[in-house]
């Protein structure tokens, strides 16, 4: 139509991405139609998750965490796993005066969704970033904390490896242990760093937004 933009802004790549010949724009949502010819969207193709070659659409997830009373808001996103490619990862805002643990949320998820669905970490925040129009900032997540998982490292010397090396027996090396399911603490370092380059701010995100407390269930061997 009339109405459809001619390009990105000095973004070539995206742009023939995006526009097709003949005017047609992908609009990257993914939808099915059912028998009688209806077409339903439920989410974004750019959101998914693949997760040992499964794939995850975070709408479903963000829907089933959704119903817990405790809870705000809820974005989910995909983070690097070095067993799976990437597991789902909830950051979640909790509603004034309610507590909720990584393990609680978890376990209700697991209630509500096959495992491999489920969230395998939990962030608590104070908000979630979005632009001026309200929209949230998912690729805003994604970058924090794929940098935060990347720039975690195996600690062969970890309490937590030595108990996974003595459960798959005796000498496994630990990339072994790590891939049997052994998930340790991720590092708080980068969230120092944020914060001490201006409260916390992201990229463009709003400076209110600032990366919440992060709730510890030490690490989960069946995860």
């Amino acid at each position: 139509s009339g109405m459809l933009m001619k390009a990105y802004w000095n973004k070539p790549d995206a742009t023939r991405e995006t526009i097709m010949p003949g005017g047609w724009l992908r609009t990257g949502d993914a939808a099915y139609q059912d028998a009688q010819g209806y077409v339903y969207l439920f989410d974004r193709f750019k959101d998914m998750i693949i997760s040992g070659g499964e794939n995850i659409y975070p709408a479903e997830v963000e829907n089933a965490l959704n119903a817990h009373p405790a809870l705000l808001e809820v974005a989910v996103i995909g983070v690097p796993h070095e067993r799976w490619g990437e597991t789902p990862k909830a950051i979640v805002v909790l509603r004034p005066g309610q507590r909720l643990s990584e393990a609680e949320l978890i376990g209700f998820a697991r209630e509500r969704l096959a495992r491999y669905k489920c969230p395998t970490s939990v962030e608590f925040a104070d908000t979630l970033p979005r632009n001026a129009s309200g929209k949230l900032l998912k690729q805003e997540l994604r970058r924090l904390y794929k940098r935060e998982t990347s720039v975690a490292t195996l600690d062969t010397g970890s309490s937590m490896v030595r108990l996974a090396r003595r459960i798959a027996g005796g000498d496994a090396p630990a990339d072994l242990c790590f891939a049997l399911g052994a998930r340790r603490r991720r590092s708080a370092a980068p969230r120092a760093r944020l914060r001490a380059d201006g409260a916390g701010t992201v990229g463009d995100v709003q400076p209110k937004w600032r990366p919440g407390r992060r709730a510890v269930a030490g690490w989960d061997a069946g995860a």
